[in-house]
């Protein structure tokens, strides 16, 4: 089956071809899961549910399942010495430096990670293949075959037919958009670049447990924002410091990050039909310290619904496309550092409420983690994903821009901000 790519797609394609353009996803399985035969039992599961091998086609302007080809997924055991959550972090780290590769390929791969009398077990895909919804349900799919011991008949997944995620017409009406998008971007400090770190990610895992999870969402309803509001202001302060170091044009005096937005309502698509249907939009802020966090994340409810209200996460589609024109013509040879320099953003958000995609709330893992590649729009990316009352991030970033001790500080000035809420 063959299906042409979106403009989000062909982004991505264009992304992995400077580094890795990974997301996983992990879950916790229950104490006392034997790993006698879970090998098998992974494999043969993603045999029967995923549709077959890919292949790209036309440098990108399509995608082709071989459905009638075995997939072959691989599947990897990995024994996590030490502090099983560091171990997990540095493992699945590799797995997003970690290509897949060859013309015909199955864009899907498993792994088992066992260590500290925790097991955790997940997939690696290649995400411009899909979002992350029917990974999602592939997840709970797998959950079921596993504590059943193999025994559940889960729904195979199935390819959309059709992965446009707006029409030729709300296209072109967003172009009115353009030029306050350069005005914007024009204003927005630089991240600084690193020589000595290259495009690779790291990736470190933490957790907001039940206290912090209540406390996000009390305050979000006390000050009348959404939660990803919040947790977009809350990763503006936690990098502020490093965009003050970085300020140096005096008329780059704003942050900005992305968020990314599920199109799957507006293009009438369900959880398990395969495909990708994303758009973004980009909030920034004024790089000024002596402004409380309440403040900014106002700011940034009153950009956000304006965005929301007037469907405004069409336009930077628009942006990308030009973007990716740009770098395989004018820019091959510095496409690395291209949106450093010409669309400068601090970190993005992917937030996913678990508890609204998982079919059934009674048969749940105990964990659900994720990570996602930088890629080289953004230098940070925080996973969000909320389950059972607590929530998980997965925070990858690059070291081109970010070293490891770096990492360490931004989570622990969102570690502090959570508990002063």
């Amino acid at each position: 089956m063959r299906v042409r790519t979106n403009i989000f797609q062909r982004s991505m394609l264009l992304w992995d071809r400077i580094h890795p353009y990974n997301a996983v996803h992990l879950m916790e399985l229950p104490p006392g899961t034997s790993l006698a035969g879970l090998d098998e039992l992974l494999a043969g599961y993603l045999e029967k549910v995923f549709p077959g091998p890919l292949r790209i086609g036309r440098g990108g302007w399509y995608l082709e399942w071989l459905e009638s080809s075995p997939l072959k997924p691989p599947v990897k055991r990995v024994s996590l010495e030490g502090d099983p959550v560091t171990a997990l972090s540095r493992a699945v780290e590799d797995e997003l430096n970690t290509p897949f590769t060859g013309e015909t390929f199955s864009p899907i791969r498993a792994s088992l990670f066992q260590g500290g009398g925790r097991l955790f077990t997940g997939v690696t895909y290649f995400h411009p293949h899909s979002d992350a919804v029917p990974v999602v349900y592939l997840m709970e799919g797998l959950f079921r075959t596993v504590v059943s011991g193999g025994h559940d008949d889960w729904p195979p997944l199935r390819v959309a037919s059709e992965w446009r995620t707006c029409t030729p017409g709300r296209l072109f009406s967003s172009l009115g958009d353009l030029p306050d998008q350069i005005r914007r971007v024009r204003r927005y400090a630089r991240p600084p670049v690193r020589r000595d770190g290259g495009m690779e990610n790291g990736l470190l895992f933490f957790t907001m447990d039940g206290e912090g999870c209540s406390r996000l969402r009390e305050t979000a309803r006390r000050w009348k924002v959404t939660v990803n509001d919040l947790l977009i202001g809350m990763l503006l302060k936690a990098v502020q410091t490093f965009g003050m170091k970085a300020a140096g044009h005096p008329r780059r005096k704003e942050m900005a990050v992305n968020s990314i937005v599920d199109l799957r309502k507006d293009s009438g698509r369900e959880r398990n039909e395969i495909g990708l249907f994303l758009g973004s939009f980009s909030v920034s802020h004024e790089l000024a310290p002596q402004r409380d966090l309440k403040e900014t994340v106002l700011h940034i409810n009153e950009r956000t619904r304006e965005i929301k209200e007037g469907r405004k996460y069409v336009g930077p589609l628009v942006g990308l496309g030009i973007s990716s024109l740009l770098m395989k013509t004018l820019f091959s040879r510095r496409r690395e550092n291209f949106y450093i320099k010409y669309y400068p953003h601090w970190g993005g958000i992917t937030n996913l409420n678990l508890e609204r995609l998982w079919g059934d709330a009674e048969v749940m893992p105990l964990n659900y983690l994720r990570a996602v590649s930088t890629g080289p729009v953004v230098p940070l990316v925080l996973s969000v994903t909320t389950l059972g009352g607590k929530v998980t991030v997965g925070l990858s970033y690059r070291l081109q821009t970010f070293s490891r001790e770096d990492a360490e500080e931004i989570k622990g000035r969102m570690d502090e901000i959570v508990m002063a809420l």
